[in-house]
């Protein structure tokens, strides 16, 4: 299981958390955290929700999760696919991390629908993911 599997797993089995606190239910890198983190709210996944005190004492933005689309995890490739519900979710660059959108913001919503056998789905078994990382291969693809 992937460090964001991981994750994903945390977010939809808490009903709030803080970057510190998936960190120390996954093991994961707190970058690996905050990069997933910033990645699904600008996905229109996750919510920033508030702020508490950490184990430390020191502030942390409270996160939590607005789109549960199910037990796999979305994935980034050029946009963010989300395997649940087999679509390509844009990914907004006029978000800020904290949550607060910023002027001309829109609704996130699904670009288009990948079909299976489609000109799209045999590129995107052709070509690497945009990190490069095997595990991002979607589930069921032939070939390399």
């Amino acid at each position: 299981m992937t460090s964001q599997e991981k994750i994903w797993k945390i977010f939809r089995g808490l009903n709030e958390f803080t970057v510190e606190e998936v960190q120390v239910l996954t093991g994961a890198n707190a970058n690996t955290v905050i990069c997933f983190i910033h990645l699904l709210s600008k996905a229109g996944y996750l919510r920033k929700v508030g702020k508490r005190k950490s184990i430390k004492g020191w502030p942390q933005k409270v996160w939590k999760l607005i789109k549960n689309t199910g037990p796999k995890c979305p994935v980034q490739k050029r946009c963010l696919y989300d395997p649940n519900i087999e679509s390509l979710m844009e990914v907004k660059d006029n978000e800020t991390l904290n949550g607060d959108s910023l002027p001309g913001d829109t609704e996130k919503k699904a670009v288009f629908h990948v079909k299976p056998g489609s000109f799209l789905d045999r590129v995107e078994k052709a070509t690497t993911p945009a990190c490069g990382h095997p595990s991002l291969k979607r589930r069921g693809a032939k070939g390399g």
